[in-house]
């Protein structure tokens, strides 16, 4: 009874191991995905799961294409090494490597300072190798773009190629004066008509802007005050009083005096605000000058009374300097009743 038991067992035991030897087998034979796949496999099946279903990255343009790859990859090696690849990649894919300019600003401004020393130093060649490589990386830096016209101007005697530069620094930045300065001496040596196309084209763009407008009236202040004096009108109204004096200048070659003794008593007024807010030297010269010339329209326009007076306040406030107190006293009033005080100093 016993051995039957156990035949029993051995049987039952026989056919539980047989029926999982088939079951195994069974599964080996049909090779499922899933856990059962080699991992190496598995691996490089992905780029075509990648190809079946592409994602927004892939799409994207083909320059794109190998930081993607290089992301996918790297999450195989971990977390923390794929942050940093992917900012990498995503900063390769942003920019081309030759579109990156090689000078940072800061760097732009330093090598702008070796470049005004040297020019300085009687080396304008050499500046122009180092304003040339800021432009190169920075081509809207228009500072480094005026020295750099200002050289062609000056050392290599190249008007056209200073104008070309002048006029693209004029329109990077409006408010660059010394450019538009030097555009207003080119034109008006060279060709008064393209500098005022150039010039009024480039006020439509910045109507407002009072250096531009003051351009304008300085082109045409020589030749024709009563044409230059709107615009200058149109710089002080909108800020920029050093065209006052230019204003002024304009109103008396069209021969309206009051006009003009009205611009320079407004002149003398802001060098005074000015010099006794804690001003110096030359607010106190300026304040001077201005007063001087009100005096010479007032005796252009045959108020003696009025430019006596004007004379006497402007010995009172220079009473402690002897060199003012000499220029006034060689002012003298009936010789000069057709002409403007001239300063030698200023």
């Amino acid at each position: 009874m016993k051995h039957r038991i156990e035949l029993r067992f051995l049987a039952s035991f026989g056919f539980l191991v047989a029926s999982l030897t088939f079951i195994f087998v069974t599964l080996l034979s049909q090779k499922p995905s899933g856990s059962f796949r080699d991992p190496i496999e598995t691996v490089e099946k992905k780029p075509e799961r990648k190809k079946e279903v592409p994602s927004i990255k892939e799409a994207a343009p083909l320059k794109e294409e190998p930081a993607n790859i290089e992301l996918a990859d790297t999450f195989s090696i971990g977390q923390k090494q794929a942050e940093q690849n992917r900012t990498y990649a995503s900063n390769s894919a942003s920019a081309r490597p030759q579109d990156q300019p090689t000078l940072s600003f800061s760097d732009a401004e330093e090598m702008l300072n070796q470049a005004t020393e040297l020019i300085n130093k009687g080396s304008p060649l050499e500046a122009k190798r180092l304003l040339e490589q800021i432009v190169k990386d920075h081509p809207d830096h228009d500072a480094a773009i005026t020295e750099l016209a200002l050289i062609h101007l000056l050392d290599l005697k190249d008007p056209a190629t200073a104008q070309g530069l002048l006029e693209k620094a004029a329109g990077i930045n409006p408010d660059n004066r010394i450019a538009l300065g030097e555009l207003v001496e080119i034109y008006s040596e060279v060709d008064q008509g393209k500098g005022f196309t150039f010039l009024r084209n480039l006020q439509e763009q910045n109507p407002y802007n009072p250096n531009v407008a003051q351009a304008l009236g300085q082109l045409f202040l020589e030749d024709q005050p009563a044409a230059a004096a709107p615009y200058l009108e149109s710089a002080v109204r909108n800020g920029n009083t050093s065209a006052l004096p230019e204003l002024a200048e304009a109103y008396t070659a069209a021969g309206n005096y009051p006009k003009a003794i009205e611009v320079r008593q407004r002149e003398e007024d802001l060098a005074r605000e000015k010099f006794e807010a804690g001003g110096n030297e030359f607010d106190k010269e300026h304040r001077i000058t201005s007063a001087m010339n009100v005096i010479s329209l007032h005796l252009e326009m045959g108020n003696k009374k009025q430019a006596e007076e004007k004379l006497a306040e402007l010995k009172a406030i220079v009473a402690n300097d002897r060199e003012y107190l000499s220029i006034l006293d060689h002012f003298n009033m009936s010789q000069r009743s057709n002409e403007r005080p001239v300063d030698e100093r200023f």
